[in-house]
């Protein structure tokens, strides 16, 4: 009899989880922040909304390791938008516009270190190597190339990333402009499936292009958090700089930077960010 239920005891102790044990594998989180960060410096240059020192930046991927967030690709995001994976509670994506060299030679040591993955979406025609077009130094071909164990790379557009009367300039092209200029960029990026809108900017006519273009996934600046059954072509991102406080950076982390409703059943929220 006791030998019965000394395996009794062993078998209940394998099947019930640990108090003190990760539990987060079994549970599927429901929604998901979207990190976009720009361009890093090293303590000098300009501190903005587009611009974050690095040791910032350090500072909340220290976080991120400390308190056990999972970063995932854009196709995990896909996959689990569509329902398809199971994602832990504590799951985010980081993303950085333009592919600014800063992001190679700041961003990409700390990215490793802490073994998390990043998206970043190229301005194909600044590439270094490649157009060169801009004063401000872009990432080059060889960098990308030795970054890929971290970063997945998306476009930005080519030659269309500019503001005119304070809107993206994507708003002011004709259909035949922009649909080239996306086709361009998307096969110079090795026909990546993945696009950010320039300044966040689109309504359903640039939806439209980016779609025919080949694109299966678009990224906004809409600050809200993602949810299974989000439109694949208008995924929403907190921006992240210099005026970013660290527990605005814990609150949007947490699902508190306002009332955690699915959009649906939400009014526009006040930004909790300055851009």
């Amino acid at each position: 009899m006791k030998k019965y239920l000394v395996v009794l005891v062993i078998l209940l102790g394998l099947l019930t989880p640990s108090a003190s044990g990760n539990t987060q594998s079994t549970q599927n989180v429901d929604a998901i922040p979207i990190l976009l960060y720009h361009n890093l410096t090293d303590g000098s240059g300009p501190q903005d909304s587009a611009n974050l020192d690095v040791s910032v930046f350090k500072q909340q991927m220290q976080y991120l390791y400390d308190n056990g967030y999972t970063t995932i690709t854009p196709a995990e995001l896909q996959a689990w938008m569509q329902g398809e994976l199971r994602l832990p509670q504590k799951t985010v994506m980081i993303t950085f516009d333009d592919g600014y060299e800063s992001v190679y030679i700041l961003g990409y040591p700390i990215l490793k270190q802490y073994g998390f993955k990043a998206t970043v979406f190229i301005v194909t025609r600044s590439i270094t190597d490649y157009g060169n077009h801009v004063n401000f130094p872009h990432m080059s071909w060889a960098q990308m190339n030795t970054a890929s164990d971290v970063f997945t790379y998306g476009s930005h557009t080519d030659s269309l990333h500019y503001v005119k009367h304070g809107k993206s300039y994507l708003f002011y092209v004709d259909n035949n402009t922009l649909i080239t200029d996306l086709i361009k960029s998307r096969k110079i990026m090795n026909s990546t499936p993945y696009f950010a809108y320039p300044y966040g900017g689109h309504d359903a006519r640039i939806t439209a292009a980016v779609k025919k273009a080949g694109y299966s996934m678009a990224w906004t600046t809409q600050e809200r958090y993602v949810y299974v059954g989000d439109s694949m072509y208008a995924i929403p991102r907190f921006s992240i700089g210099a005026n970013t406080t660290m527990a605005q950076f814990v609150q949007i982390l947490e699902g508190s930077a306002w009332p955690r409703l699915h959009p649906a059943h939400m009014k526009e929220p006040k930004r909790t960010l300055v851009q």
